[in-house]
């Protein structure tokens, strides 16, 4: 049990670390300075991510009725949602941080 809930959190961060590195990647290729890009950038990177998971979901012959694995997907959306927010909050108080004392 005390397993599952360790691999379940460490999906969730792996989840929101993907979006975050993709988002950071796409602010550094385009070199977009600006703080306000990064929410953006991390709502872009998410949408992303999850039209990439549906596809390879249905893909791979997956169903997306609620009780046929549609329940599965609906959860790893929600998971990738709340890391990718922890993780964009995150970035937000860093650059914060950094741009206050680097001037």
């Amino acid at each position: 049990m005390v397993f599952a809930s360790l691999f379940g959190i460490g999906f969730a961060v792996a989840q929101g670390g993907a979006i975050f590195l993709t988002a950071w990647l796409a602010k550094r290729l385009f070199k977009l300075g600006d703080t306000w890009w990064q929410p953006l950038l991390m709502l872009l990177s998410y949408f992303a991510w999850i039209f990439a998971t549906a596809i390879g979901y249905t893909l791979l012959g997956g169903e997306w009725g609620m009780m046929d694995g549609g329940l599965m997907m609906v959860g790893l959306f929600t998971s990738a949602a709340v890391s990718a927010f922890i993780f964009a909050v995150g970035w937000q108080a860093a650059t914060y941080r950094w741009n206050k004392f680097n001037g």
